[in-house]
Order: structure tokens, then sequence, then C-alpha cells
């Protein structure tokens, strides 16, 4: 699964809190993979190659400077009985200016009802810690 996402501030405040910005997501989530049916009477896969665009808001609060924020994105996306969303909310800490350790819980939910042939209902949710290095 790969993310390509764009993100435009409608609301910046840069002096309140620390921090406070409000935007719209535009985003592309690509999946790859294959699904494989296997038993006594029937053994079948098929690849997928899948990119979904999807729109959705962010908003990001920043508690102690430019060093520890809190952050909550949702982006969707639905057509024809089929559906995927994503949505997190996690806290950043940022100790040095090209470092970024980041944690919270994140929820993930797809629906796909005859796409390319493909009736599948998956949920993934759970916390997960992150780092980015920028440069």
């Amino acid at each position: 699964m790969i993310d390509l996402e764009y993100q435009y501030k409608l609301l910046n405040f840069k002096n309140i809190l620390a921090g406070l910005s409000f935007g719209i997501i535009a985003k592309v989530k690509y999946f790859d993979g294959d699904v494989r049916i296997n038993s006594s009477a029937y053994d079948t896969q098929k690849d997928i190659h899948l990119p979904i665009p999807m729109i959705g808001v962010g908003a990001k609060i920043g508690l102690l400077a430019n060093i520890l924020e809190a952050r909550a994105k949702v982006t969707g996306m639905g057509y024809s009985g089929s559906f995927f969303y994503d949505a997190m909310a996690d806290l950043s800490i940022t100790p040095f200016p090209f470092l970024n350790i980041h944690g919270g819980y994140r929820a993930m939910s797809v629906k796909i009802d005859n796409v390319s042939d493909i009736y599948a209902k998956m949920d993934f949710y759970g916390p997960y810690v992150g780092l980015a290095i920028s440069f």
C-alpha cells in the first residue's frame, strides 16, 4: 500500500497555542497485492492493482512550540456500494528539525463490491509508531 497525499491548509494560526491548522486533503492510495482462495473444491488467485482517490480533512494542534503536536486525519471515498476510509490520530515529537517520532491509533476499512469481479470486506485498526527523517 502506497500513499500520495497533499494537504491544503484552510486555517493556519502559527501563533495560537504554539500552532493550530485545519485543511483539506487530496490523496491517492495504491494497493498492490494478491488474494488466494484454496480449498478442496476450489483454488484460484487474483492479483490486485488498484489506485483509490480519496478526499478528507486534517487538523494539527501545536502543544509545545515546534516540538510536540497532536494530529488527526480522516480520508475516504465511496461509490456504488464500495467504500474505503482511513482515519488516524497521533502525537508527534520533533526533538531535532530533521527527526520526527510519532505514535497513535489508526483505523482503515475497505468494502469492495464487484470491482473487477472482486468482493471483499476488511477492517484494520490498532496502535502504531513511526519515524520520519526529512532533509
